[in-house]
């Protein structure tokens, strides 16, 4: 999330990356945009943390995250790269809240990955991936 608390609203405009690795640009309508946190779990229960942000002029990368992958060692976990439901049904969540947010002044853009999701480890245990 960026942005301040005085009320300021969140700068508007088309979101762009550029660059390349080590050396990435982030910018909203053109100008230079810092981002100072970021938020997870893009669900139903969103629009609330959405709302506020906006109230406060804050902008919001909005998460989603996929099980920790399979392969080797993996602890039983899903494949989402060779599971053709997982991703089938990850690829319409997705969908469904992208067209939900994506029009919601808080909304800057979007993330994916699997780093923050917490998965069998040691015969069922839970821990951080």
């Amino acid at each position: 999330m960026y942005g301040t608390t005085d009320g300021t609203p969140p700068a508007t405009g088309a979101v762009e990356v550029t660059g390349f690795q080590g050396d990435w640009q982030l910018t909203v309508g053109g100008q230079p945009y810092t981002v100072k946190g970021l938020t997870w779990g893009t669900d139903g229960g969103t629009k609330p943390l959405l709302d506020s942000a906006a109230a406060n002029g804050i902008r919001v990368v909005n998460g989603f995250w996929l099980q920790p992958g399979g392969g080797p060692g993996s602890g039983g976990c899903v494949d989402y790269v060779t599971d053709p439901t997982y991703k089938t049904d990850m690829l319409t969540e997705f969908a469904k809240w992208v067209e939900e947010y994506k029009s919601h002044p808080a909304t800057l853009m979007w993330n994916v990955g699997n780093e923050s999701v917490t998965g069998p480890v040691d015969g069922g245990g839970m821990g951080r991936e």
